[in-house]
């Protein structure tokens, strides 16, 4: 199969017996540039955070119903810089978290670019008739209604095909081994995203969202 120089991604949840599909995450590759987000409007906290004995401790600042909604979308570019921009609901744009990743070239292995905790997964509330429309492709994941009130964990790694022995989780949860898709973005580089529903987390804040994104990649 031919792979476009521009490869657009949908990942969706079908919930329930619901006909409409509720969006979660999206992907595009433009020419070797990626770029990856969350139609889900957050009320974003970034820090950086490194874990000890096995642990992050995760902070819910006081004032996080004053801080505006906001849009964000990462980008990774040819030259491995990586960064967040955030488009307030009046329309500022700001940049942070500007980092330098590996060049794509050089990508080896399977590397892990994103983890998220989801939203209580009812609180997604964004739908879709058809998730494929406008030459997209999409990933849909089927979430049954004793679901609903849990999280959403996915794992996100880039890598070249081939076999390989991925790392354990970066959370300490349990990934079934057939709780795996994947996508191709390029002639080099394949989207691999291993998912889970979690317990944990369901009655914390449960529409803010946890992900997590390495400061540099290995």
């Amino acid at each position: 199969m031919e792979i476009p120089n521009k490869v657009n991604i949908r990942i969706v949840f079908k919930l329930g017996n619901e006909d409409l599909y509720t969006k979660f995450y999206w992907f595009k590759m433009d020419n070797n540039e990626l770029y990856w987000g969350s139609p889900k409007k957050n009320k974003l906290h970034h820090y950086d955070v490194k874990p000890e004995n096995n642990k992050v401790e995760i902070i819910i600042p006081e004032n996080i119903n004053d801080l505006p909604l906001v849009e964000s979308k990462i980008s990774y570019h040819n030259s491995g810089e990586v960064h967040i921009k955030n488009i307030s609901e009046d329309g500022i744009v700001s940049y942070e978290g500007v980092n330098k990743w590996l060049v794509k070239e050089d990508i080896l292995r399977p590397v892990n670019i994103l983890t998220v905790i989801s939203a209580v997964i009812d609180q997604h509330k964004e739908k879709i008739a058809n998730p494929d429309k406008k030459r997209n492709y999409s990933i849909r994941f089927p979430i049954p209604e004793e679901y609903l009130k849990k999280r959403f964990y996915m794992e996100c790694y880039l890598c070249p095909e081939g076999k390989y022995d991925f790392p354990e989780p970066l959370l300490k949860v349990d990934i079934p081994k057939e709780n795996i898709t994947t996508m191709s973005l390029s002639k080099q580089i394949i989207l691999v995203i291993r998912f889970t529903i979690i317990d944990s987390l369901k009655d914390w804040h449960p529409d803010t969202e946890i992900s997590f994104l390495p400061i540099d990649l290995k």
